[in-house]
C-alpha cells in the first residue's frame, strides 16, 4: 500500500533547528541549556538566570510577512527569568534575534488577540527589520539575519 509522504515543516521551508540555536545560545553565553518539559520551544538554565524561547514560522508570501503567536502563559515564563532571548527561527535558514525586555512592554491587554485555539494571545507579525505586534501601530525595529552569520563574532 502506498502512504503519501508528509512533508514536515522544519525541512520543507529549511527553518533552523532548535538544537543549533541552543547550542549558539549556550556558547555565545557560556550556559547550559535544559529543556523545559512539555513547552517545544523554551530551554532554560537551572539557576534560572536565562530563558530561551525559539519558536519558528515559514515565510506567508500572500502577506509578506513572517508571524508568530505568543500566549499568556508563553509569556509569564518568559518574565519569570532575569534574562530570556526570543530566536525567531524562520524559512531560508534565518534568524531574528530579540532580547525579552524590548519586546515585553508592547505586550499588552490592549494588543491580545482572541481565538478559541490559542485562546489570548499576541500575534507578532516578522519582517525584515521590525517586529509588528498585532492589533497596535507597536514595533519593534531589528532585523532578520542569516543564521550562519549570527553573533559570529561571539564564537
Amino acid at each position: 500500500m502506498f502512504l503519501p509522504f508528509k512533508k514536515q515543516s522544519n525541512l520543507s521551508y529549511r527553518i533552523i533547528p532548535i538544537r543549533q540555536v541552543v547550542e549558539k545560545i549556550e556558547r555565545s553565553y557560556g550556559v547550559t541549556l535544559f529543556h523545559l518539559s512539555p513547552k517545544r520551544i523554551f530551554f532554560i538554565t537551572k539557576d534560572r538566570e536565562l530563558c530561551l524561547c525559539s519558536p519558528s514560522s515559514k515565510f506567508y508570501k500572500t502577506v509578506n510577512r513572517y508571524w508568530v503567536d505568543i500566549t499568556i502563559k508563553q509569556k509569564e515564563i518568559l518574565d519569570s527569568y532575569k534574562k530570556s532571548l526570543l530566536v525567531f527561527r524562520l524559512e531560508n535558514e534565518q534568524i531574528f534575534f530579540v532580547e525579552w525586555t524590548r519586546l515585553s512592554p508592547l505586550l499588552t491587554s490592549k494588543t491580545m488577540q482572541y481565538n478559541t485555539h490559542e485562546q489570548y494571545h499576541w500575534k507578532l507579525y516578522i519582517y525584515n527589520d521590525y517586529i509588528h505586534v498585532g492589533k497596535s501601530k507597536n514595533i519593534l525595529s531589528g532585523e532578520i539575519e542569516p543564521f550562519a552569520n549570527w553573533r559570529k563574532n561571539e564564537n
